[in-house]
């Protein structure tokens, strides 16, 4: 099923979306703090439309801060507040920049755009953080460390998606990108 498929049954999208945000969510459970948002916009952006893409990312990212701050004790302060937003609008960017790469082309140009989103999120991180006075969490060692968890949940994501293909009915997972 191609993207195309997927505008005349957007069903099948949203399903997808959904089961991306929901799987990429229980990683802030498993893991506090250490949302996997690049391998999420990347596996959107590859399999999903625009549209859909972007809205999986946002739910993500909605469920990930009403948990961050209803379940796992968020502050609610500005500068908690002002970085949810910051891991927001970053997420969303790598969304768009995977989507301008071409991740729904096929697996080469996937894993480019993941390795050029993981780069995107941390430098609109960086960037938010120099604006604000908060660039000390940007050390080698947790960069290192971030980017090892998303490169698991990526590959995992992967994997997920190839499974459900097999396991599933053709009309129930995209099948158009990253085959």
């Amino acid at each position: 099923m191609t993207t195309d498929d997927m505008d005349a049954n957007p069903a099948v999208g949203w399903a997808w979306a959904g089961a991306l945000a929901l799987v990429t969510v229980a990683g802030t459970l498993a893991a506090s703090c250490m949302m996997p948002f690049v391998a999420l916009a990347v596996m959107a952006a590859a399999t999903l439309p625009l549209r859909q893409a972007l809205a999986a990312t946002a739910l993500a990212w909605a469920a990930e801060q009403s948990l961050g701050f209803g379940l796992l004790g968020y502050p609610l302060e500005a500068s908690a507040i002002g970085w949810g937003i910051a891991l927001g609008m970053a997420a969303l960017a790598v969304t768009q920049a995977s989507i301008a790469i071409g991740a729904e082309r096929g697996i080469a140009p996937t894993i480019i755009a993941f390795a050029a989103g993981f780069v995107l999120y941390e430098v609109v991180l960086f960037v938010y953080g120099a604006a604000i006075g908060g660039t000390q969490a940007f050390t080698g060692a947790i960069v290192l460390q971030l980017a090892r968890n998303e490169l698991a949940w990526f590959a995992a994501l992967l994997v997920l998606r190839e499974a459900l293909r097999l396991l599933l009915p053709t009309r129930m997972v995209p099948h158009g990108a990253i085959a």
